[in-house]
């Protein structure tokens, strides 16, 4: 056979084509295979590369919500960043956080940066280097206020929790508030007009129509209202003690105090001579030049609280006379004027220190009717079952002291001649109710505490008037209170957080809170939003 007839049947041959494209295709077909296997590990890594940064960058951004300062949260966003870690720990180059702008706005954002390094088999044949991956990611964040209150409605469900009704007039820079999330939580009616509070904060809606919210910021539908003594068991004291049938109290050297108001009234007599000697009174008077108008004074500073020995009554003093000044005329026609002055005395708000008992803490399951003047030793006053009733007319007088209700036990609080309850510190709640270090820091200044488990009372008034001084915190969660009359904080602020808060139209709470004292009682926690945003 010849060359010739080899190459022809060599080229008409097709057997064993196969294997030789399979043979030029392989490097192709293992090295794509190969690709991909390393495409989907880098995939991987990115993907736990991504995760982390995410996290990095919403750490810091929740530190920053939470006022912790940059370098702080940048500390806390690495920490992040490595704890979400796994394998790409081994490759990783590089990691950043820090502030960033977003929006218009300047530094409220964290920017968290990192990049991963690695050189698989594959890629390394393909492309002759590794792959680095890069991956950042933004968040924002946001706060909401923390809101202070000085009155409160605690139920977290019903309407008109909060009624303004008729005309009260309300001090309250410190805020009012509602954890209601109905609509209609607090409502105002009447013709109050705009009231001088800082903020009306509730958890539903607020219906404003007397307008005492128009020099406000009104804050609806607040999610982070809160209870800030929900879980506290008040103290308890089971000595037996009753208020007494009569009120026979030892005598006091000062028996009795008022407020002493004075007036002065000066008129004049006019007289007629040569000389003040011999000048006649002139009997119908005199009206020519010189002549002085009656006057009557009565910018006086009142006396509080003065002292008598025996009950002061409104008098009259004898007229005091004057002497004589020339103020017209010549030789025999000289006319002379004498002044009369008569001073005028009036008392208020007298209290019979004769008739004074002192109660002694402990529990109260008879009554706790205080029909006589009344001074309270420091401590915690249990009343059980009955309630905290204060006739107007009598005094009551009481620092460092608790009344904790039980039983459906409610208050009716009448202004009468004085009302001066101050409440327990934290110290004496630790050394004398035996509370612990940690409640007696939540429980310090409360005034008044319903129990958690007492069924409420739907009648509780407070009736202010002159001298009606309470301080510190009302809480009665269960209960149904009405304010009228004249409120008065002189050494602590009052705070009133109850059930329902109905606010009548005779109320003047104008000094919830004396000068220099703040409320430090947050009822809207506030709250931080972070998201991501990159």
């Amino acid at each position: 056979m010849g060359f010739t007839s080899f190459m022809h049947r060599l080229k008409a041959d097709t057997s064993g084509n196969a294997m030789l494209l399979v043979a030029m295709g392989a490097p192709v077909l293992f090295g794509t295979a190969g690709m991909g296997v390393d495409m989907a590990q880098y995939y991987t890594w990115k993907r736990e590369a991504q995760y982390a940064v995410d996290q990095s960058a919403l750490a810091g951004a929740w530190a920053r919500g939470n006022e912790v300062d940059i370098d702080g949260a940048k500390e806390r966003a690495s920490q992040e960043f490595y704890v979400n870690l796994s394998v790409t720990q081994d490759y990783l180059l590089t990691h950043e956080a820090d502030e960033a702008d977003y929006d218009g706005g300047s530094a409220n954002s964290i920017l968290a940066k990192a990049t991963v390094s690695a050189s698989l088999p594959f890629t390394e044949i393909v492309l002759g280097k590794g792959m680095t991956i890069a991956v950042q990611a933004q968040a924002i964040w946001q706060t909401t206020q923390q809101y202070t209150a000085c009155l409160y409605a605690l139920d977290p469900t019903s309407a008109r929790t909060m009624w303004f009704n008729g005309g009260p007039e309300v001090d309250a820079a410190c805020g009012v508030g509602a954890r209601s999330t109905a609509d209609g939580a607090i409502v105002t009616d009447g013709n109050t007009g705009p009231q001088n509070i800082n903020w009306v904060v509730a958890g539903g809606t607020i219906n404003d129509g007397a307008n005492a919210f128009g020099n406000s910021e009104v804050v609806e539908n607040y999610a982070n209202m809160v209870d800030p003594w929900e879980g506290l068991t008040p103290p308890d004291n089971t000595d037996d003690r009753e208020v007494p049938d009569d009120c026979n109290g030892s005598a006091n050297e000062a028996t009795w105090t008022a407020d002493e108001a004075k007036s002065q009234t000066v008129t004049y007599k006019y007289y007629r001579g040569s000389n003040k000697n011999t000048a006649t009174i002139m009997a119908d008077g005199y009206t020519g030049a010189g002549a002085f108008p009656e006057t009557t004074t009565t910018n006086f500073p009142t006396i509080v609280e003065a002292e008598f020995t025996r009950e002061p009554v409104d008098y009259v003093s004898v007229p005091a006379e004057g002497s004589l000044s020339q103020i017209a005329g010549s030789g025999p026609d000289k006319i002379y004027a004498q002044p009369i002055t008569v001073e005028t005395y009036t008392y208020t708000n007298k209290v019979d220190l004769g008739n004074t008992v002192t109660l002694l803490p402990g529990t109260y399951d008879d009554n706790f009717d205080i029909t006589c003047n009344v001074v309270l030793a420091p401590g915690v006053y249990v009343l059980e079952g009955v309630d905290f009733n204060l006739t107007g007319g009598k005094s009551i007088i009481g620092e460092g002291v608790m009344f904790v209700l039980e039983d459906g036990a409610g208050i009716d609080l009448m202004g009468g001649a004085k009302v001066y309850l101050t409440p327990m510190t934290q110290q004496e709640l630790i050394t004398i109710a035996g509370v612990s270090a940690e409640d007696a820091a939540r429980l310090e200044n409360m005034l008044i505490f319903e129990h958690p488990d007492s069924t409420g009372d739907t009648g509780s008034k407070i009736t202010g008037g002159a001298h009606f001084d309470l301080n510190g915190i009302v809480y009665m969660p269960n209960s149904d209170v009405v304010m009228s009359g004249n409120m008065n904080a002189s050494a602590e602020c009052l705070m009133v957080a109850t059930g329902t808060l109905k606010i009548s139209g005779t109320a003047d709470l104008e000094t919830l809170c004396p000068a220099g004292k703040t409320h430090d009682i947050v009822v809207g926690e506030g709250s931080t939003r972070v998201r991501l945003v990159l």
